[in-house]
């Protein structure tokens, strides 16, 4: 992992990360946006866990399919997905799509079951923009990332497009730091 571009301790991590919560708003956004990371993270030792506020249940363009079904699909598939990349406990809010709001209740709810620890650093995907604080070199990872991803098939019923688009974002982001893959994230490190 590299701190920022031309930072001396490019590739070093100065305290190893032993627990990781991934916290996303859909099912499969932690394998298209982080699961590279996560896979190379659980590698190195440190434990993880999703927590997926939505139910994904309004994520499908079958007219025939009712909410109640694709959120059975959707976790079945996130589990596998999260299996696939060694994610050990994956928590489900079971909110509706599109009807998360910003309370005390809900950011309470992102905490179900885990003991309480100090958080030193939070990871913010930053998928598009090229303005980033941290880059993960994913190329030993990219394969189980796509493995994972490709679980999601009730939303990549043909995921050839879809790992096309992934390989190519992941190496444009990775040439920015002269790996073959990479994920990006802004980096907020909150003192000790």
């Amino acid at each position: 992992m590299s701190r920022r571009a031309g930072d001396p301790r490019e590739g070093l991590l100065a305290d190893r990360i032993e627990r990781v919560m991934v916290v996303t708003a859909h099912p499969d956004d932690a394998e298209t946006g982080a699961g590279g990371t996560v896979a190379r993270l659980v590698r190195e030792g440190a434990q993880a866990a999703y927590v997926i506020v939505t139910s994904g249940s309004t994520g499908s363009g079958d007219r025939t399919m009712t909410p109640e079904r694709l959120s059975r699909i959707r976790e079945a598939e996130q589990r596998n997905a999260a299996r696939t990349l060694g994610v050990e406990h994956v928590e489900f809010l079971g909110y509706d799509d599109g009807a998360v709001e910003d309370t005390h209740l809900a950011f309470q709810e992102l905490l179900p079951d885990y003991e309480p620890h100090k958080v030193h650093e939070v990871y913010i995907v930053k998928w598009q923009e090229e303005d980033h604080q941290l880059a993960v070199d994913i190329s030993e990872t990219m394969d189980l990332k796509l493995q994972a991803v490709a679980c999601h098939q009730s939303q990549f019923p043909d995921f050839g497009p879809m790992e096309a688009r992934l390989r190519q974002r992941c190496a444009a982001l990775g040439a920015l730091h002269g790996y073959a893959y990479a994920e990006t994230f802004d980096r907020i490190v909150i003192p000790r």
